[in-house]
């Protein structure tokens, strides 16, 4: 079994290049099979530091379990799923991806293939209260009382986990139409 290597975590939060995309793929136990430049290059990892180790290498210790069984639970169905994760860089940094994780049908060495884009500062303020408060309950019980609250939390809002990162981390709809605005304009004066 290869070693993994966890950096310390430090307060100090990478630049998001956001004309990027972030993609890796994982094989059906999760370790990485594929990473593109653009992950090498924000997680500060080389390809072969990454190759052969389970996907979690990148986890930051402020993601809650509850968030990781989740999104485990809806691959394993077979369900496209769309979340936020904090990840830790090799240096220690932290940074901010808005990931969609899909399951791939006909690759023989991959499973699964995530996605990834910048998120926006307004929508990982809205969703890091909620984490913080998973991890805390994880920290003081266990991962069990984190996914009954999480469970709770989504029942008063009328929304399961999928709707709820979905709602989360997809455009608000005053600005989808201002941009819908702005580009009919610019080709009206083109």
């Amino acid at each position: 079994m290869m070693k993994v290597y966890r950096p310390l975590p430090l307060d100090i939060e990478r630049k998001v290049n956001p004309r990027a995309l972030y993609i890796s793929k994982t094989d059906r136990h999760g370790n990485i099979v594929y990473v593109n430049k653009h992950i090498q290059n924000i997680s500060t990892y080389l390809e072969n530091e990454l190759i052969g180790f389970p996907h979690n290498i990148l986890r930051h210790p402020d993601m809650p379990k509850a968030i990781f069984y989740k999104l485990w639970s809806e691959l394993e169905k077979g369900n496209e799923v769309t979340i936020l994760i904090k990840s830790l860089a090799k240096t220690g940094e932290f940074y901010w991806l808005k990931h969609k994780f899909q399951v791939i049908e006909n690759d023989l060495s991959a499973k699964y293939k995530s996605t990834a884009e910048i998120a926006s500062s307004k929508t990982i303020e809205k969703i890091e209260l909620l984490y913080k408060k998973l991890l805390k309950i994880e920290k003081r019980e266990n991962m069990t009382a984190s996914l009954f609250y999480l469970e709770n939390y989504l029942q008063e809002r009328d929304l399961g986990f999928l709707e709820y990162m979905e709602k989360k981390l997809s455009p608000q709809p005053k600005i989808e139409l201002l941009f819908n605005k702005i580009k009919s304009s610019l080709s009206n004066v083109a």
